[in-house]
């Protein structure tokens, strides 16, 4: 078996005990040793497996638990997780926020994903879920339009169409890198809607909303990168 294969090998790896199991454990998932929802081995057994001690492999375990890759349940056991979740998607965040970078990188990936998106969502969308995201774009425009918008209301509204968008993909890592992007520039993005009120073009913003329900609404694939590069333009110009 890998698993126990690479037990071997941990021995000569620089890392530190409970680093190398994490590792040995997710090259055991990547390789289908452990497929999702299978149990893994009990503390004791990893603990022989890999001749290192128990209160090791509790902390290996914890970390994974954390990543969102593997899940407790009381009386049953460790399991590998079957169904994504955010939490997967935390030790990128933290790597990000760590490496002092700035978002320019991210803001094209984003960019890149919605093209793709609305292309995947345009050949699939049914009149229901063309509703559903009109009422989405409708909690959008009021708060656009209140009296004294505030740009981390519409930065919510704003965060909820384009998810409303993308879980039209059917796609959880789409929607998981989505979540993803919306939480690492939440305030780039908050900041560039200030800029937006200040100069007085929601209205503008609106529109460029409107124009992607219409895309969609007409399929009109041709559209579907200029309307986004479009989208884009105040984000990448507080960005540079």
């Amino acid at each position: 078996m890998i698993f126990r294969k690479n037990a071997e090998e941990m021995q000569t790896s620089s890392k530190s005990v409970v680093d190398r199991l994490v590792d040995n454990i997710i090259e055991a998932i990547i390789t289908k040793e452990f497929r999702p929802g299978d149990k893994i081995p009990t503390e004791s057994e990893l603990s022989e497996m890999m001749g290192m001690s128990r209160n090791s492999v509790r902390e290996a375990v914890k970390i994974l638990v954390a990543y969102g890759i593997l899940e407790v349940r009381r009386a049953e056991g460790t399991f590998v997780v079957s169904n994504y979740n955010d939490k997967m998607l935390n030790p990128m965040v933290y790597g990000i926020i760590l490496s002092g970078r700035d978002q320019a990188g991210l803001i094209e990936t984003r960019r890149i994903i919605d093209t793709g998106v609305l292309s995947i969502v345009i050949e699939k969308v049914t009149d229901k879920e063309m509703g559903e995201l009109e009422d989405a774009l409708e909690a959008l425009k009021r708060e656009l339009f209140r009296e004294k918008p505030s740009a981390e209301r519409i930065f919510d509204a704003d965060v909820a169409f384009h998810q409303s968008i993308m879980r039209l993909t059917q796609n959880d890592i789409l929607n998981g890198i989505g979540i993803f992007v919306d939480r690492i520039t939440k305030l780039s993005r908050i900041k560039t809607t200030e800029n937006i009120i200040a100069m007085h073009r929601l209205e503008e913003l609106y529109e460029m909303h409107r124009e992607i329900i219409s895309v969609l609404r007409r399929k009109e694939l041709s559209k579907v990168s200029p309307v986004i590069a479009d989208h884009y333009k105040y984000w990448i110009r507080t960005e540079r």
